[in-house]
């Protein structure tokens, strides 16, 4: 009885792990073309690497704040802002690669410095604060792109985005994209503090 119990909880607790064997599993079994498996291409598992790598970050950062015991929830509207500022900023303004990206970083970093300092100074709740954040960053994001979408081609010229920015669709070594790089550098500069 008490074994059953424990394996029971072992299940439990490990039901995401589970989950994603289940779904690797069926997802390998039925992408099968021609004898071919498609879905442990290495061309697909890269890209999927590279889809992953954004909200692995941002999941960094969060789980930082959830070990704090804090909560942050305009984070997502946050990067919303900031992708579509540098897009904005780039295609629309004619800002070169380097000023569009720190121009966006210094607007990510000053929703940083309002929500810290509501959060330390005034006393005031980090889930009223950040999500007060996350609809001014929404409303912000729209009223920049005007309520549409900001395409991104990459070339010289005017309405065009530098193709210097085009380095984050890259892959290194034609397999490994920039992005993930990026990611998987981030995650051992956090374990490694």
């Amino acid at each position: 009885m008490e074994n059953k119990a424990k394996v029971k909880a072992v299940l439990k607790q490990m039901q995401s792990v589970i989950a994603l064997v289940i779904i690797f599993v069926v997802a390998s079994t039925i992408c099968v073309k021609d004898g071919r498996n498609n879905f442990l291409d290495i061309r697909n598992l890269m890209n999927v690497l590279r889809a992953v790598s954004e909200n692995g970050i941002i999941a960094i950062g969060m789980t930082l704040i959830l070990i704090l015991g804090d909560i942050e929830l305009s984070v997502g509207s946050v990067v919303g802002l900031i992708s579509t500022g540098c897009a904005y900023l780039m295609v629309m303004s004619g800002f070169g690669f380097i000023p569009a990206v720190l121009t966006s970083l210094v607007i990510g970093g000053l929703f940083g410095l309002f929500n810290g300092l509501c959060i330390t100074k005034l006393h005031l709740q980090a889930f009223i604060v950040t999500l007060a954040s996350m609809n001014i960053a929404r409303g912000l994001a729209r009223f920049w792109a005007n309520g549409i979408g900001i395409p991104l081609a990459y070339g010289e010229g005017e309405g065009m985005a530098p193709p210097a920015f085009e380095v984050l669709q890259m892959r290194i070594g034609g397999v490994v994209p920039v992005p993930a790089v990026i990611f998987i550098q981030t995650a051992i500069n956090i374990c490694s503090e």
